[in-house]
């Protein structure tokens, strides 16, 4: 929703929260045994690091972009 509006630095912030909120998930899985935990460590991490990927591009977005206006809004429709 943030990328929509062009707000860039939003959507970076989210994205290093979400980082953050991965971790936070790893360690409380450190009370899983067997095989649930390794899918769900192994889950964490690859999500991590598409989490990263995606704050690395939000980066080079929000420095190539400067913030303009929205795009003009659909004219309403009428109803008979």
């Amino acid at each position: 929703a943030a990328l929509k509006v062009h707000a860039h630095l939003v959507a970076k912030v989210l994205a290093d929260r979400a980082i953050g909120d991965v971790s936070a998930c790893t360690i409380s899985c450190k009370n899983l045994t067997g095989d649930v935990r390794l899918i769900l460590e192994a889950s964490l991490v690859e999500f991590q690091k598409m989490i990263r990927i995606a704050v690395n591009f939000l980066t080079k977005i929000a420095a190539k972009t400067p913030p303009g206006p929205l795009p003009p809004l659909p004219p309403p429709v009428r109803r008979p």
